[in-house]
């Protein structure tokens, strides 16, 4: 993925579903890397810590990888 002319995350689909989880979660805490509101609570982008599956939101990505980017370096350096 591309911010302006600077590439702001650079991993396979299967890296980022192994490394991140997208969920719906009714509450935020510390491990939400990035979360938009949702009738039900929050779409989330988190660490996946606990080797869940989970379907790639790329949409939801997109956002985080634009709003949190420094969130997300870590975990893919």
């Amino acid at each position: 993925m591309l911010d302006e002319s600077s590439v702001a995350l650079k991993a396979s689909i299967e890296e980022m579903t192994n490394k991140l989880c997208f969920k719906r979660i009714k509450e935020l805490d510390e491990t939400v890397i990035y979360a938009e509101p949702s009738l039900s609570g929050f779409n989330a982008v988190m660490p996946n810590f606990h080797n869940e599956d989970s379907k790639l939101d790329i949409e939801l990505l997109f956002n985080a990888v634009l709003a949190e980017k420094h969130k997300l370096k870590p975990i893919f350096n």
